[in-house]
């Protein structure tokens, strides 16, 4: 009996536009044993089965088509810290790499 269906969430260098995100999607779409994907500048989030699928042929992947996983933050062990990291983890991949300025949501970088 397989291990079940896992999920992964990978930050990724290198992406900075829609054709990057899409070219990921493309390259990741058709592996045997991926159930869900989501990808975004800089991360990949999928559902898997390992038995079907390795983390290394997923790294593999998205590497083969000029992108690099990059090695995860480490965690604080501050349960206050880390509310505070997921909470800023949500909200990039809510806003996409935009910011949010006093009400709108701006494609400009702070300062």
């Amino acid at each position: 009996m397989g291990e079940g269906l896992q999920s992964l969430d990978l930050p990724v260098a290198g992406m900075s536009c829609a054709t990057c995100v899409q070219r990921v999607r493309q390259a990741l779409e058709g592996l045997p044993g991926v159930e869900g994907l989501e990808v975004a500048i800089g991360r990949v989030r999928l559902q898997y089965y390992p038995e079907a699928l390795s983390r290394d042929a997923i790294r593999a992947r998205i590497e083969a088509v000029g992108y690099r996983v990059a090695a995860p933050a480490p965690r604080s062990r501050n349960p206050i810290r880390r509310f505070l990291e997921r909470m800023g983890e949500a909200n990039d991949r809510a806003l996409a790499g935009k910011r949010l300025d006093c009400c709108k949501i701006s494609d400009d970088k702070p300062n």
